[in-house]
């Protein structure tokens, strides 16, 4: 690729991502695996039980995020920083990233392999 075929691409990206396109789980799910769709996920039962567990890993990572852009707020800066700090540490001490990579990210690869090979 030359360097106006990833200009093209960085634009195409950049205008997806400005009409929330690139943010519609349809298109982050074709990302993934174009095969796949909401409509077959939705029909698995294991990813209806699992939706609790993504609903509270979203909210942990969306607060995460938005207490890292209130960063950028001098009157905030420190509080938030200590803030985040002490959730390091909780999270990291008590292993709570640990568990959830334990558990959950096994069991999506098989949800995984089971809906390719079935």
């Amino acid at each position: 690729m030359n360097g106006s075929a990833y200009s093209e691409v960085y634009i195409t990206q950049l205008t997806k991502l400005i009409d929330f396109d690139i943010l519609n789980p349809e298109g982050l799910i074709k990302m993934y695996d174009p095969d796949l769709s909401i409509k077959d996920l939705m029909e698995n039962e294991f990813l209806k039980e699992m939706f609790m567990y993504v609903c509270m890993a979203g909210a942990f990572a969306l607060s995460i995020i938005v207490m890292l852009l209130l960063q950028f707020v001098p009157s905030l800066k420190n509080k938030v920083k200590a803030k985040l700090i002490a959730i390091k540490d909780k999270t990291l001490w008590n292993g709570i990233i640990r568990s959830q990579m334990i558990s959950f990210l096994p069991t999506a690869m098989t949800v995984y392999t089971m809906h390719k090979s079935g």
